[in-house]
């Protein structure tokens, strides 16, 4: 068996880093690369992954849009969540995702990372503690965030 060195490893991931860089420019993953800090960069993630429907101006005009509240510190951000600042920004509609969803779900994660301090070590508890597979824990993960917000209401 013949075992690549790391230096053929790093020719061949550079070349085809070249090839495709610019295939990057339209997709949403480019939105969480503009954050340095992982605690920004998963809730940009999360945010852009829910948004990737539609054509792709529209979900850019829409991340762009929430990323302009969420301004250059996400995760600081929504761990002082201003509940005034939230309900008089001019969130657009995506889709059939209204304003007053967007404002939802900003809450829902204000209110898991300042109970549990990341989106990640929220996900974990599902996940690693347990013998769950992945497809079972983000099942169990999505009922928490599920009750999470319902008790947001209540």
């Amino acid at each position: 068996m013949n075992f690549l060195s790391y230096s053929q490893i790093r020719v061949s991931l550079d070349r085809l880093h070249m090839i495709h860089q610019n295939d990057v420019k339209s997709d949403p993953i480019q939105f969480p690369k503009m954050f340095f800090d992982p605690k920004d960069q998963e809730i940009v993630a999360l945010i852009s992954a829910l948004y990737a429907f539609g054509n792709v101006k529209m979900i850019f005009n829409s991340l762009k849009n929430i990323l302009s509240f969420l301004d250059r510190t996400p995760h600081q951000k929504l761990m002082n969540l201003n509940n005034q600042e939230i309900e008089s920004f001019p969130f657009i509609t995506h889709r059939w995702i209204k304003p007053s969803d967007t404002r939802s779900f900003l809450r829902l994660i204000s209110e898991i990372l300042q109970k549990e301090g990341s989106l990640e070590k929220s996900f974990q508890k599902f996940y690693i503690s347990s013998d769950e597979t992945l497809e079972s824990a983000m099942i169990s993960w999505m009922n928490h965030l599920q009750a999470v917000l319902i008790s947001m209401q209540g």
